[in-house]
């Protein structure tokens, strides 16, 4: 995780390490990295955050995003990853300028790690609806900038719908939503070599 200050979280409430970066440190992930490594299997470290003022706090604000990015560069360096994939899940609730802020700090993160090295893998999460129809999120730029743009092909419905339906459709009718109108949007926007759908193994009751 990281907060809207740009620290990455590494101590919960309660004081203790959290369980996300005790397992990072663990010597049981150092011999995954290192069995990855001998079978040229990429890692990437994901960071997340799902509260839309935290993310609008730390992208739209220079010294919090950079202090952000130095962490991450500093971590992917010293653990010799492969790449970093950000997990920002949010929708534009207010007239905040999301697109230009988000534009500006993925395209200050690539620079920095490609300069570290080319051939780091920079890769980000999108809703199915976020790619489609939310305003905040200037595809053709990420497009761009990112190496890999992963469309969570799920949560169409949950528990909380008002009538049961697929979590994933493939196809829907009557303008509904569905994976292919979600990958459809893209079209003409993103480079589709850049895709990745990334698919549900679950359910709502």
């Amino acid at each position: 995780g990281v907060n809207e200050k740009g620290d990455i979280i590494q101590v919960g409430t309660d004081g203790n390490q959290t369980g996300e970066w005790t397992t990072f440190k663990s010597a049981g992930f150092k011999k995954i990295r290192e069995d990855a490594k001998k079978s040229n299997t990429k890692i990437l470290v994901a960071i997340k955050n799902f509260d839309n003022k935290n993310i609008d706090d730390l992208i739209s604000n220079p010294y919090t995003s950079d202090k952000f990015i130095s962490q991450l560069s500093k971590i992917v360096k010293e653990n010799n990853l492969d790449g970093v994939n950000i997990d920002f899940e949010y929708f534009t609730d207010s007239d905040f300028p999301t697109f230009k802020h988000l534009n500006t700090f993925f395209t200050k993160l690539n620079n920095e790690l490609k300069t570290q090295n080319p051939n780091l893998i920079i890769s980000a999460d999108f809703t199915a609806s976020a790619v489609a129809s939310d305003p905040a999120y200037d595809m053709v730029k990420l497009g761009e900038v990112l190496d890999q743009i992963i469309l969570m092909g799920y949560d169409y419905s949950t528990a909380k719908s008002s009538q049961a339906t697929p979590v994933a459709p493939l196809y829907s009718a009557d303008g509904e939503a569905s994976i292919d109108e979600s990958l459809s949007s893209l079209k003409g926007r993103v480079d589709f070599d850049k895709v990745i759908l990334a698919i549900p193994f679950y359910g709502y009751e």
